[in-house]
């Protein structure tokens, strides 16, 4: 086997083996995805809640604060953090509400809209969430207290241009790929240098509670975009995966 050449279910498999070799207090396992804008992240942890079946995902981006006319006025700009322009304690008591949920129980949990931008502070809320065993996680910061598992997703700047791109043309209101290049070229200065991409070296010092997935773009017929690689904290190289 060939392990700087994963399939997307070899990954999963992987991540789901080392949440369920992880002692704690819950039966409920959390895994916090982070990574850099464009990524894939969403598709990730959508996926891996399919192959899993008992599990649900949350995003960082559920939890921005106001619509995108709001932040632009109040929260963002020169000198601004971009961690101001979220809720990490409602996501955090989201995450222990959901822990806790019994069989009958369940939770409505806000859901970031493409056309405004608007999440948390929506009137009301539409995605149910019944217990589960695996809460998934994904997003640009590293807002997950204690998570069971923490992984940094890492994927290329230029992959994680192409990818925004697409998506910014196609959901969010795009005219051009100028306007977005401006936007992420800007993003990568307040966000993704100064947040996101520390947290691998975080990740780097977790041991087994930590993981780090490089993924390249290829071509195959799984329709996956993806290859990966599970990268060895110590010496760049892909451990050993018992395919048992």
């Amino acid at each position: 086997m060939n392990n700087n050449n994963l399939s997307r279910e070899q990954i999963f498999a992987e991540i789901k083996r080392r949440a369920d070799a992880i002692n704690s207090d819950s039966s409920v396992k959390v895994i916090s995805i982070v990574g850099g804008a464009g990524s894939g992240k969403t598709t990730l942890a959508s996926e891996f809640v399919k192959f899993l079946g008992n599990a649900c995902a949350l995003s960082t981006d559920d939890y921005v604060i106001g619509d995108r006319a709001y932040r632009h006025q109040y929260l963002e700009g020169a000198g601004k953090s971009p961690l101001q322009k979220y809720n990490p304690k409602a996501l955090n008591d989201n995450i222990s509400a959901i822990k806790n949920l019994q069989a009958t129980e369940s939770l409505l949990v806000p859901t970031y809209d493409d056309s405004t931008g608007e999440a948390v502070d929506a009137k009301e809320y539409h995605k149910k969430i019944t217990p589960v065993k695996y809460i998934i996680v994904e997003g640009d910061f590293d807002f997950v207290e204690n998570p069971d598992l923490l992984i940094y997703f890492d994927v290329d700047d230029k992959t994680r241009l192409d990818n925004r791109i697409k998506r910014d043309i196609a959901k969010r209101g795009a005219v051009d790929d100028d306007s977005v290049k401006k936007s992420f070229e800007s993003r990568q200065t307040s966000q993704h240098i100064p947040y996101t991409a520390p947290v691998r070296s975080k990740v780097e010092k977790l041991g087994e509670s930590g993981m780090i997935i490089k993924a390249t773009p290829t071509q195959n017929t799984s329709g996956d975009m993806y290859s990966y690689c599970i990268i060895d904290r110590i010496n760049e190289k892909a451990p050993e995966i018992d395919e048992r």
